[in-house]
């Protein structure tokens, strides 16, 4: 069925001849929440009927079945069935510096929250226990409605609330919306050097067969990782992620080698991908980049387009929305084109 309806979208029947208003038969539309409430109208021109539902849909697939409807006389004997798709609302999840977007201050510790309504804080960091010394590297923000995230830190080592151990500049933290644990050990991959920190990094929960997540990753330098050898700043790597937590155990799905696709090395700063298996991933870049048909700056998305092996953008900048302070920190939910 049709993708990307407007959750003010109406529903229509055309038919050969007149029909009474509401229709005698079946003529339903369901969705994510059960059936849709609310009214019928009737053109005598188009012979159309009109459903117009009494609130705004909600994101999620919805059917429609038409049947058994007949105008006192003749019958309908051929049931109509169809389906359409509500997409859920962009959201663009960024940290940046600190300071005042749109009215609204925020600090280095905060994750901000971008969508058709303007900013809004999203993660507020002082309430979750950080402080100046928690500048967020890398954030992961899957699913918006959840409270949960994923972390990585500039710090060469971070202590947070509840935890007894330090968190490395080379760890992912989580956060669950009340409580810190520790994600992925930066040392279980071969992360140790100040190079070898995070900058980037997504994480798509129960992304493949087997794995607790799908992980991608980039350093802010180069370095070397368990298991694939020698990196550079501008590698994005992806991992099955098998446990979580200390003793972290995981095998390497792929490597994109920046340097190959002519990006500038140390470039990829914040990365998002929707699913394991899409063909196409987001990024921010840390300086001027011009590769394919990809030409801007900072604080910018890029698009890679994997099938294609090739970049274009920017398809969003953080300027145009009254983000003036440097982005570092990135994740999409929905379709920013």
């Amino acid at each position: 069925g049709a993708t990307g309806v407007d959750p003010n979208a109406v529903v229509t029947a055309t038919w050969n001849k007149w029909m009474p208003t509401p229709p005698t038969g079946t003529f339903t539309v369901s969705g994510p929440g059960g059936a849709v409430a609310g009214t019928f109208s009737w053109d005598g021109g188009s012979k159309t009927h009109t459903f117009t539902p009494s609130t705004p849909l909600a994101p999620g697939l919805y059917t429609v079945l038409i049947e058994n409807n007949h105008d006192g006389g003749d019958n309908q004997f051929v049931s109509v069935t169809f389906s359409f798709t509500v997409p859920a609302p962009t959201e663009i999840f960024v940290t940046a510096a600190g300071g005042t977007v749109s009215g609204m201050p925020y600090t280095k510790y905060d994750i901000l929250r971008w969508d058709d309504n303007g900013w809004s804080k999203w993660f507020d960091g002082a309430a979750a226990g950080l402080n100046n010394r928690h500048d967020i590297n890398a954030i992961a923000v899957p699913d918006g409605s959840t409270g949960e995230a994923w972390f990585t830190f500039s710090a060469n080592r971070v202590m947070l609330p509840g935890m007894v151990d330090w968190v490395m500049g080379q760890d992912v933290a989580y956060y669950d919306g009340a409580a810190w644990s520790l994600y992925i050990d930066g040392s279980d991959l071969g992360l140790t050097t100040i190079a070898e920190k995070i900058d980037s990094l997504e994480v798509i929960p129960n992304g493949a067969p087997g794995c607790e997540a799908v992980v991608l990753l980039s350093t802010q330098g180069n370095g070397r990782v368990n298991g694939l050898g020698a990196i550079r700043g501008a590698d994005i790597m992806t991992m099955c992620l098998i446990q979580s937590g200390a003793n972290t155990t995981y095998s390497w799905i792929g490597i994109q080698r920046g340097l190959d696709l002519g990006m500038p090395n140390n470039a990829t700063i914040a990365l998002s991908m929707a699913t394991a298996d899409a063909t196409e991933l987001f990024l921010l870049t840390r300086n001027v980049f011009n590769v394919d048909s990809a030409s801007g700056g900072h604080s910018m998305v890029y698009r890679y387009d994997m099938g294609g092996e090739s970049f274009d953008g920017p398809h969003w900048r953080a300027t145009d929305h009254g983000l003036n302070q440097k982005t570092d920190g990135l994740d999409i939910n929905g379709d920013i084109d």
